[in-house]
């Protein structure tokens, strides 16, 4: 049975995985990792890539961008047939670097974008590999938290606009917060409240409730992600989800984030 054909046209936004040859790690040190980054910049350039989100694992990669142009397979040869040469040659070895191709899903509907960029870039929490994603340096979150200045191959525009705030720093933080939502509670580190705002020195928007039913499939979750940021009451959330505060409590307190 021959490969199956993949959807490329213009406009198309791909969460892209690649994963290495039976598991095996994919990036030795940090200065693959760096190489690979630089790697990226030359495929977006060269290809035009739209890049939204990424994030290095040990023995994988996940990518999410849109192609502007329909060449989602030229763009992935050269980024990865450059790295693994680059990564070869570095540690004097031969073979294959990946497994097999690399994997595609196409992104139907644009609002869906935010949630697979938070998926992404928890990678490294759900691995046990870090507590919260502020530790991890090697993926999109650190640059769309402001931590670090983005590189020009990072696109971090359009998902601060999603969110409410007066400043450029209001949505970084609404950002946070929606990226902690799916956090275990214990481990958050924004809420929003008063200790927040005071270490960020400036008052802060934070998202609607409407965007929080808009950003999540299931309803539970927008519950628990609208009250885990601390901007409203049960009752407010209540009234504009029409259910009762009971059931919030309920929600708030059984829901896995």
């Amino acid at each position: 049975m021959g490969r199956p054909t993949r959807h490329q046209f213009a406009g198309a936004i791909y969460h892209i995985t690649t994963r290495g040859n039976r598991r095996a790690h994919i990036f030795a040190d940090d200065i693959d990792k760096q190489i690979w980054y630089r790697i990226l910049c030359e495929t977006a350039s060269r290809f035009q890539l739209v890049v939204y989100g990424v994030c290095l694992m040990p023995n994988h990669f996940h990518l999410l961008f849109e192609t502007p142009d329909a060449n989602l397979s030229s763009a992935m040869q050269y980024l990865n047939g450059k790295y693994a040469h680059k990564f070869n040659w570095r540690h004097g070895l031969t073979g294959h670097l990946f497994q097999g191709r690399f994997g595609d899903t196409h992104v139907v509907r644009q609002e869906h974008l935010l949630e697979l960029l938070r998926y992404i870039v928890l990678n490294p929490v759900r691995a046990a590999l870090v507590e919260h994603p502020d530790e991890w340096p090697w993926s999109s979150h650190v640059y769309l938290s402001g931590f670090h200045e983005a590189p020009p191959w990072l696109n971090v525009d359009w998902a601060l606009d999603q969110f409410s705030g007066a400043t450029m720093l209001a949505k970084k933080l609404a950002y946070r917060v929606f990226v902690d939502a799916r956090i275990p509670l214990s481990k958050r580190r924004y809420y929003a409240r008063p200790e927040v705002i005071e270490r960020i020195h400036e008052i802060p928007s934070i998202p609607t409730l409407e965007q929080f039913a808009r950003l999540h499939l299931d309803r539970s979750m927008a519950v628990a992600a609208a009250w885990a940021c601390g901007g409203y009451s049960r009752d407010q959330i209540a009234r504009y989800f029409g259910i009762s505060t009971r059931t919030v409590s309920r929600m708030t307190r059984t829901t896995a984030c």
